[in-house]
């Protein structure tokens, strides 16, 4: 099961320069493979679509509705506050520390573009190239 970073949806739903490999990753989610994302992450992706791209929005939404192998975590306050710890631990923004806490909680495979992991031991991290 992986957790797929905000950056593998942005990439592939702007059409980004590693769009295809995250098209792949996504594409590899289905019933024996579980896709996961954060609420954080649904929140941020639909925050940076402007008015005239709502209809790839929409069509985005629509998929993750209509997907019974994707989920979204809802994280707690209380969560979130341990998140706040994790971040200061490793030294880690707070959305890259969601990312982390959530997949170690869920015991999940990160998928990400983002470098910043690239100190992190737990959870396993994946580029999408590489699924």
């Amino acid at each position: 099961m992986y957790l797929f970073d905000t950056n593998i949806f942005l990439e592939y739903l702007l059409e980004q320069e590693q769009a295809d490999a995250c098209g792949k990753a996504l594409a590899k989610v289905g019933p024996q493979t579980q896709g996961w994302l954060t609420s954080f992450s649904l929140h941020a992706i639909e925050a940076l679509h402007r008015p005239k791209q709502y209809n790839r929005l929409e069509n985005f939404l629509d998929f993750l509705i209509e997907s019974p192998f994707f989920h979204i975590y809802q994280s707690s306050p209380s969560e979130e506050r341990d998140v706040v710890k994790l971040s200061k631990r490793l030294s880690l923004d707070f959305d890259d520390a969601l990312q982390v806490w959530v997949a170690r909680h869920k015991k999940l495979i990160l998928v990400t573009l983002d470098k910043d992991f690239t100190k992190i031991k737990d959870p396993k991290i994946l580029s999408p190239h590489d699924l």
